[in-house]
């Protein structure tokens, strides 16, 4: 189940950017995408949102 170990990943990822708000990767995210320390995380209205940033954002998005 592929796509399950990557929605596993990008938990985990999402995760730690919920805890420690202080790390340099959470500072860097928060410059270029806002605030990501509240849920649901939101994506711009621009398209230059990275894929890994969507693929994070979508974790709130309920599968069919």
């Amino acid at each position: 189940e592929l796509e399950m170990f990557n929605d596993s990943l990008l938990s985990k990822w999402r995760w730690g950017l919920l805890q420690d708000k202080e790390s340099m990767w959470s500072r860097f995210l928060s410059f270029k995408y806002g605030n990501v320390h509240t849920l649901p995380l939101k994506l711009q209205k621009r398209s230059t949102s990275s894929i890994w940033w969507h693929d994070l954002v979508g974790l709130d998005v309920t599968k069919v």
